[in-house]
């Protein structure tokens, strides 16, 4: 087990001094050219696969991580913290839980030992300890004496445990309600003379592209995977589309936070094509990572924002990647995208998805040009309130998606295509087939209707 990085007394702000109701001056600094160098020279291992495993430290500290990694591989560790690179670190809980900034914990095959060295020997590494298998996290502080010795299992329920008292605290609320069964969902497949074309995006860590294609398709558009490199260098032309589509994923590995890296690149060099598709009448949607992707441009309230953001979609009020299912309810009319869609049940994946303005107007403003165009709901379709987990995130009036001024631009954190066929859900729909003959298509869920929703108008752009 090797620490990649210098470990320094940084605790200013960890959640370390926040647990001791703390704040501290000694924040982490960021060094961005040592990062840098030691970002390079750790994909360089990679690259020559050296490594078995690889995991950031961050939020928490080396404590944690080392937790996190031992819950994660159900295996123990024997760590020594007198061989972690560090400077001016004289107590065990500076070495445990300083949250110094771009370090990496990283396990090494003995044959490859010899090799990583090599690769690693222009920058700050040490190796702290060995992989052991009988599921004990142990660490030997600075002074040589064991100060962690803690069986897997209990770290695995320490960490659930708080898990469990929140949502125990939820289950013995007034306010809860209980999930209730989806309505089976008729459709038909549309036939259509006129197939419109939709660009769906990818590249640079979106990984929704795949299902999100498929419902376009399966909604009866001709949809396409287009890199964005392609659309950047003008292989393939934004203006042969109608329809523009930003998936889900983690673009840039969402380190400048979720969606900012994919919105600047896009801003940067596609700032006019992208306006004058919009000036067109063309479509553009996204979901999730998409969703904060296009907030982050500014398209969303309206192009007049463009490239100056007047909202963001922020870090969630649990602190914690979401990952449930959820009531989202229609709001009017003026969105393409989701007129008639009523109430759905779909999934959420996010850790920054609460859609907030510092403006208190932005929010009226989005209000009276009926620019809310979903609110997450309670179960039987009241009001979440900001209720969590009704409301996964907390945005503030419930919003789960906004569109522009015209509607047909469209941003949602929630993601309908994974909710495309009944089997997609987490309870089968009330009278729907329990079975399928080998010859037919699988049963089609609601999430479809948004996506049709915009094959709709944009097939009506090529009559």
């Amino acid at each position: 087990i090797y620490v990649l990085g210098n470990t320094k007394n940084e605790l200013g702000g960890s959640e370390f001094y926040r647990l001791m109701n703390e704040i501290g001056l000694n924040v982490p600094k960021v060094d961005m050219d040592a990062n840098r160098r030691l970002y390079e020279t750790h994909h360089e291992a990679v690259r020559q696969g050296l490594l078995r495993s690889s995991h950031g430290v961050y939020l928490g500290g080396l404590g944690v991580h080392l937790a996190l990694v031992s819950v994660a591989g159900d295996l123990g560790a024997s760590v020594d913290l007198r061989k972690l690179a560090a400077e001016g670190v004289d107590q065990d809980y500076q070495a445990l839980y300083s949250e110094s900034a771009g370090r990496f914990i990283v396990t090494v095959s003995p044959e490859n030992q010899a090799a990583f060295e090599n690769v690693m020997d222009s920058q700050q590494y040490a190796l702290v300890g060995q992989v052991t298998s009988d599921q004990r996290l142990c660490i030997q502080g600075l002074s040589g004496d064991l100060i962690v010795n803690e069986a897997v299992d209990d770290l695995r329920r320490a960490y659930h445990s708080t898990f469990d008292q929140e949502v125990n605290a939820i289950l013995d609320s007034d306010k809860y309600q209980a999930a209730t069964l989806p309505q089976n969902f008729s459709w038909v497949r549309p036939t259509r003379t006129r197939k419109p074309k939709v660009a769906v995006l990818t590249g640079y860590g979106i990984n929704c592209d795949g299902e999100t294609q498929h419902a376009f398709n399966l909604a009866g558009a001709l949809a396409e995977r287009v890199h964005m490199n392609e659309l950047i260098n003008r292989i393939r032309l934004l203006e042969d589309y109608q329809l523009l589509f930003v998936p889900g994923g983690f673009s840039y590995g969402d380190e400048l936070g979720a969606g900012t890296g994919l919105a600047n690149k896009i801003y940067s060099h596609m700032k006019d094509a992208l306006l004058d598709f919009l000036d067109a009448g063309n479509l553009m949607g996204g979901h999730c990572n998409g969703a904060q992707v296009m907030v982050k441009l500014g398209i969303i309230p309206g192009k007049d924002e463009y490239g100056l953001p007047l909202m963001t979609l922020t870090k969630n009020d649990s602190n914690r990647y979401e990952d449930r299912w959820v009531y989202i309810q229609e709001t009017g009319d003026k969105c393409i995208w989701t007129k008639g869609i009523g109430r759905m049940l779909v999934p959420v994946a996010h850790g920054e998805g609460k859609f907030y303005s510092k403006d208190e107007g932005i929010y009226q403003r989005l209000l009276d040009a009926g620019q809310v165009a979903v609110r997450y709901v309670m179960p039987d379709g009241s009001p979440a309130g900001e209720n969590f987990p009704y409301n996964p995130n907390g945005s503030h009036l419930d919003i789960g998606g906004v569109c522009n001024e015209s509607g047909t631009v469209f941003s949602m954190m929630p993601h309908p295509e994974r909710a495309l066929y009944n089997v997609n859900l987490p309870t089968r729909p009330v009278g729907s087939p329990v079975a399928r003959k080998v010859d037919e298509g699988l049963p089609v869920n609601a999430g479809i209707q948004i996506f049709q929703n915009a094959v709709n108008y944009a097939e009506l752009k090529l009559i």
